[in-house]
């Protein structure tokens, strides 16, 4: 998948909230948690993500289902999903066992995206999917998305 993919990828899964808003209104959470076949559930509020190391993702236009551009998320930062995800410890008895797992991502508004486990770990997929931290000189507990 090459980066601008990757970069639709991201905003479909972390902006998608953004346009459903415009119909209802929609309540930002403060924490997520990690439940499945994990050996312990986490959770991470933003003064967790907060710690981690954060980079420079940039500017992205956000498209429809069609390819038709809707917006563009400024200057954005954030955190790689597998730097949050990289000390989880999964219920596999073989580390060949974690290509059969998939990840499911819930935003608040329902919305779901799924990857699978080597999509994030050994893909260059991986290195583009971000849980966004800051966008437009925001930081993540400031914004309304």
């Amino acid at each position: 998948m090459n980066l601008q993919k990757a970069r639709v990828v991201l905003a479909l899964v972390l902006f998608s909230a953004f346009y459903a808003q415009a119909q209802t209104c929609i309540q930002p959470t403060t924490e997520f948690t990690i439940t499945g076949q994990v050996a312990q559930e986490v959770k991470f509020s933003f003064t967790d993500l907060q710690k981690m190391p954060e980079m420079e993702i940039g500017s992205l236009d956000i498209s429809n289902h069609a390819g038709e551009k809707r917006g563009t998320a400024s200057d954005m930062k954030g955190v790689l999903v597998k730097a949050v995800l990289k000390d989880l410890k999964f219920k596999n008895e073989t580390p060949r066992q974690l290509s059969e797992f998939y990840l499911t991502f819930v935003a608040s508004d329902g919305y779901k995206a799924v990857f699978s486990w080597n999509e994030i770990f050994n893909s260059p997929t991986g290195d583009h999917l971000y849980l966004v931290t800051e966008k437009a000189e925001k930081k993540i507990g400031e914004m309304d998305d």
